[in-house]
């Protein structure tokens, strides 16, 4: 076996630290400050089912299945690209109209940012309403706080330690390089700039690939303030810089895609040219931001419905016609998908238009239907998504994302024999993927995502505290 190295021991170190303030944490008394931050006593009642008055069941639902979604269809792409038997029987089988959701999981990742802009404008309006200031510094550094320690933690393990922990003929092979990517690029990670720097990036030598759509919402967070402040200061305004935004977001992929001659399509599919399209197009925020922006627009349209500042008796027909054309949007977009599974189907048109549009198109269908469930016509359906469960998986769902890629890897590459593939075998696989997620999601919450959470708000208590005593001895 090879010998351990420094960047090994540094990362054993940071890992073993961080669970020995966990130990400590939760058998220290409650009054050890930021010790109890990682108390599990204290950090465990956060993943409960009750919602508070404010709260948008339906986004937890969606968010969810969005998860699913995402982790079924990296399961299988990774699956893929071993030595399998019946691969080509299972991609015919695949070619199948109903798997085209499937076949269709990358636009899953388009309902992550359409939920990020509606939570963010939403919880920002609901702020304002309640005469909160607008403090730039807590604004960043609170998201910041919410989001690096448990990438960090990731890149600890999938990039440095995740090497030791399995073997097989494969197994090195692909892990090898990944680790040797993070040993180089390690410092992208923080800056959340490994799509950009170098512009020409690959995903293939991207540290923590998963990682690029966390980029992007860190990217479209960073610039939010030129858009959330004029929306709530001068709607109007604010409406119409969002609506131009999208437009020339949507107009820029299409005329990206256009010059650079690349094809639409499900990523399941189209192996050979699918770095091409991710480092060129898939992973650039200027060009992935229209989702995030529908969102921000209906985060806006929830909150003054539920304001009362926005007064809304839509008919039966109206609610109708929402309704059908939300599912025509969503067909239309899994269809667009199924079609392009035929290689004749492809021409540089309609590869450009699909690139610039389907993403758009997909989370508008998206958006009615958390609309249509909030203000009370979803039905069976909000019945559904609203459910209690769904509320701490959503929770759990940012360590859930982060993680599973590492122990699919683990779970594939490892495989010392040429195994048989089949439908069936892998909705067992995606299911048991989910499972195994929900684990690890909730580990890295209980251990880091809600203890730094808690160091966040008492560093912002502890500075409050002392500027008004401060005011008190002048």
């Amino acid at each position: 076996p090879e010998p351990y190295d420094l960047r090994d021991y540094v990362a054993i170190t940071i890992l073993v630290a961080i669970m020995c303030f966990v130990l400590v944490g939760t058998v220290a008394p409650d009054d050890k400050g930021l010790l109890c931050c990682f108390s599990i006593y204290r950090n465990l009642p956060k993943l409960n089912t009750k919602m508070s008055t404010n709260d948008l069941p339906v986004v937890h639902g969606v968010r969810v299945l969005s998860v699913f979604m995402i982790l079924s269809g990296h399961r299988y792409f990774i699956e893929r690209g071993q030595p399998m038997f019946g691969l080509s029987l299972l991609d015919n089988s695949l070619r199948h109209w109903m798997l085209a959701p499937f076949l269709s999981f990358q636009l899953n990742v388009d309902v992550f940012f359409l939920l990020s802009g509606l939570v963010l404008t939403y919880t920002f309006l609901l702020s304002k309403k309640n005469k909160d200031g607008f403090n730039v510094k807590q604004f960043y550094i609170h998201r910041y706080m919410r989001l690096t320690p448990v990438l960090f933690v990731m890149f600890l393990i999938e990039g440095i330690l995740l090497y030791r922990l399995s073997d097989g003929p494969v197994f090195k092979r692909n892990i090898g390089p990944l680790r040797d990517i993070c040993s180089a690029h390690w410092w992208k990670v923080p800056f959340y700039i490994q799509t950009y720097v170098p512009y020409e990036n690959k995903m293939a030598t991207m540290c923590v690939p998963q990682s690029w759509s966390i980029c992007i919402d860190v990217h479209m967070f960073v610039l939010s303030p030129l858009l959330l402040l004029p929306l709530q200061k001068h709607p109007k305004l604010g409406l119409s810089l969002i609506l131009g935004c999208i437009v020339a977001t949507c107009a820029a992929s299409f005329a990206n895609a256009k010059y650079y001659g690349l094809t639409a399509g499900s990523f399941v599919q189209k192996e050979s040219d699918w770095l091409k399209v991710t480092d060129l197009e898939y992973t650039k925020t200027h060009l992935r931001a229209a989702p995030y922006m529908i969102g921000m627009i209906l985060g806006f349209i929830i909150y003054k419905y539920k304001d009362g500042s926005l007064k809304l008796k839509l008919s039966k027909e109206q609610v109708m016609y929402g309704w059908i054309t939300s599912v025509a949007l969503i067909l239309g977009s899994y269809l667009v998908t199924y079609i392009l599974l035929e290689p004749e189907a492809h021409f540089p048109l309609f590869d450009a238009l699909t690139i610039a549009l389907q993403r758009t198109v997909f989370t508008s269908g998206v958006a009615w239907i958390i609309f249509a469930c909030t203000v009370g016509h979803g039905g069976l359906l909000n019945k559904f998504l609203s459910m209690p469960i769904f509320k701490p998986l959503a929770t759990l769902s940012y360590g859930m994302y982060l993680s599973h890629m590492a122990f699919m890897y683990v779970d594939v590459y490892q495989t010392r024999t040429i195994k048989e593939i089949t439908l069936i075998g892998i909705i067992v696989n995606c299911i048991g993927s989910f499972m195994l997620a929900i684990i690890f999601g909730a580990i890295l919450f209980l251990t880091v995502e809600a203890p730094f959470a808690e160091i966040d708000r008492w560093i912002f208590a502890y500075n409050s505290n002392t500027k008004i005593e401060d005011k008190k001895n002048k």
